[in-house]
Formats: structure tokens, sequence, C-alpha cells
């Protein structure tokens, strides 16, 4: 176990990352989740809204188009739910495809569309516009289960 800033050092020293490029990507990502302050913190030290925050920063130091997360304002208090929302918001201005999967309606909050996935079919406006819809195929051998009443 490490420190957060050395967590995402690492991890790209793993990929094959020169330090100095990790280094840099490392604090960039951190400023752009507004988390410079945790650097030196261990992830054990840090609130439910911080540790998203990192979680979002492991993911940006990869510079990805596509971030999943899985109910990213779970269990946090109004502040930080409203500071991931905002940041979330911001990358897909930025271009960066947010697909989140929420528990309860406040999830929602602030998000420009939802659909939602219900016994296999998409369900909501899927505005292609904004960004294409493909159907994937079945996964080889998945058995559907009849749902229970």
């Amino acid at each position: 176990r490490a420190p957060v800033l050395d967590e995402l050092i690492a991890a790209q020293l793993a990929q094959g990352c020169r330090p100095a490029g990790a280094r840099e990507r490392a604090w960039a990502a951190l400023e752009r989740v507004d988390a410079r302050p945790c650097a030196e913190l261990w992830s054990h030290e840090l609130d439910a809204g911080d540790a998203m925050c990192i979680s979002i920063a492991r993911a940006l130091v990869r510079e990805p188009s596509l971030l999943l997360v899985d109910e990213p304002t779970t269990n946090v208090n109004l502040r930080s739910r409203d500071r991931i929302v905002s940041l979330l918001h911001s990358l897909a201005q930025e271009g960066v495809a947010i697909l989140a999967s929420v528990g309860g309606g406040t999830g929602l909050f602030g998000a420009d569309r939802a659909l939602s996935i219900s016994e296999g079919a998409l369900h909501g406006h899927a505005a292609p516009e904004l960004a294409e819809v493909m159907e994937l195929p079945a996964a080889p051998g998945l058995v559907t289960l009849p749902r229970s009443s």
C-alpha cells in the first residue's frame, strides 16, 4: 500500500510509462478531480466522496474516451454528490463518454439524459445524434433466467 499519488504513479509505471510522465499525469489527474490535497493520504483515510474522485483520477491518467462508473454518488454527502456530478458533467463536456450505474433517482441529478436497461432491452430516448447506440450480441453461453414474481 502507498499514498494516493504513489498509487497513481505505480499503476502507470506498470503499464510502461516513464517515471517523469507518470508523475506529471498523476498530478494533472489529481488537479482535474480537485483532489490535490489527497495526494499524500492513504486510501483508507479518504472519505467516500474523495475516494470516488481518486477512482476517477485513476482512470483519467489513462486518458479514456469512455468512463464507466458504478454508483458514483452512493454513500456520499450532498456536497460530495454535487462535486462528483459536476466533475462527470464537465468530463462529458470535454468529450469523455460517461456511463454510470445508479441505484436511486438522486444519482441522475444533473444528467443530460438517462437510459435504462431492463430484461436485456434499452429504454428511453437513445439520441443517436449524440452517440450511436449499437445492438450488442448476447454473450456465448448466456442464459436468461425468468423473472421471479
